[in-house]
């Protein structure tokens, strides 16, 4: 399935030392070849996790990214901004370990997410010269400046947004708004976000939700992606509502790119995996086709990647997801407790990045 159009095509795909060597019909090989049968499953170039945690409070029983997004269908992954200035250190390491490509957000948050940190409850816990300096030093891998604006966590939220925003401009990097639980209208907060910016959680159910009290798609929220801002799924344990989702698809408001904001607690429900969270699109209508570019195609554009291949063709490394749509009688829930039942799914078989070979796996945590 090519990753811009959608076309099919029937064809094998040779791989040798970690290359496509030969994309053709009925490619024939001696005994000596390790032979993956997919029959009638699709193979697209390998999906992209926009929005995700590699680590996880300093990775106190995080994921252990190397055995859990290759086995999803994942071949590059990026963190969602878990970490300040202060513990980046855990995500590069992590990033380390991976056989997969990754890239990463940075929080504003001296000590990003970590509950033993202020996070942004006083603006002395955002330090733009401790940033900037981190920054110097991961610049290869760091994408982006993150910012949360839950009233939970931020005590000033306007103030906070402004500061990131020149950060993000000084930096010519983009600033990635987490907006749930936000106590500030959303017209305020997209007024901050230009092209490039990317707004998460966008299906979320809480507030400032893109939808007013009518159902109806917000102005503000049409203007900003007609100058350029992106809109991201980011499912996550709180953020996904089916209702929301399905009434922004009806009024032709359909996000940019599809992402789980996976970690430990939501691995098992409601988000479970990247393949399950692309299911519940499949659900409220959208093509294969479509869903297959939002999480190829449009996380690479919006992340800016430039080491992604976005197709499959010969010379270049293997970068291959395997999947298919089954039929069945299946279940999903969104992150509210609200369960529809699926004739279909999306379900990841094989995935190939270079030499390695990943089956499907089960939620893996470290210990």
């Amino acid at each position: 399935m090519d990753a811009f159009t959608g076309f099919v095509t029937d064809s094998d795909i040779l791989v040798e030392n970690g290359i496509v060597s030969k994309v053709a019909q009925d490619i024939k090989v001696g005994r000596d070849v390790e032979i993956i049968d997919v029959e009638n499953a699709y193979i697209s170039t390998g999906w992209v996790e926009a929005h995700t945690h590699i680590t996880w409070f300093g990775n106190e029983g995080g994921l252990i990214p190397e055995l859990t997004y290759p086995a999803d269908g994942i071949t590059y992954v990026n963190d969602a901004g878990t970490e300040g200035p202060l513990n980046y250190s855990y995500v590069h390491e992590m990033m380390q370990s991976l056989s997969i490509r990754s890239s990463s957000y940075l929080y504003v948050a001296m000590d990003g997410t970590s509950p033993a940190g202020g996070e942004l409850k006083s603006l002395d816990y955002l330090n733009e010269e401790k940033f900037k300096e981190v920054y110097e030093a991961y610049k290869d891998e760091i994408i982006g400046v993150k910012i949360r604006i839950d009233a939970r966590v931020n005590y000033d939220i306007l103030e906070s947004l402004k500061r990131a925003k020149r950060l993000a401009r000084e930096l010519s990097l983009p600033l990635i708004v987490h907006p749930t639980r936000c106590t500030e209208p959303l017209e305020k907060v997209l007024k901050y976000l230009d092209r490039g910016d990317v707004y998460a959680h966008t299906y979320s159910a809480l507030a400032p939700c893109i939808l007013d009290d009518n159902g109806i798609v917000k102005d503000c929220v049409r203007e900003a992606r007609k100058r350029g801002v992106w809109f991201d799924l980011s499912h996550g344990s709180s953020n996904f509502s089916f209702d929301i989702a399905r009434k922004s698809i009806e009024q032709d408001f359909v996000v940019d790119t599809i992402s789980t904001d996976l970690h430990t607690a939501n691995i098992h429900s409601p988000v479970r995996s990247i393949a399950d969270t692309m299911s519940k699109m499949l659900y409220l209508g959208l093509p294969i086709e479509m869903i297959i570019n939002k999480v190829t195609v449009a996380p690479v554009n919006m992340l800016g990647l430039q080491d992604k291949s976005l197709s499959i063709k010969e010379g270049d490394i293997a970068d291959i997801t395997v999947f298919r749509i089954e039929d069945g009688d299946f279940t999903f829930s969104d992150s509210y407790g609200n369960i529809v039942h699926s004739k279909q799914r999306v379900s990841n078989v094989v995935t190939i990045y270079g030499e390695n070979v990943y089956l499907p796996r089960k939620a893996i945590f470290l210990k």
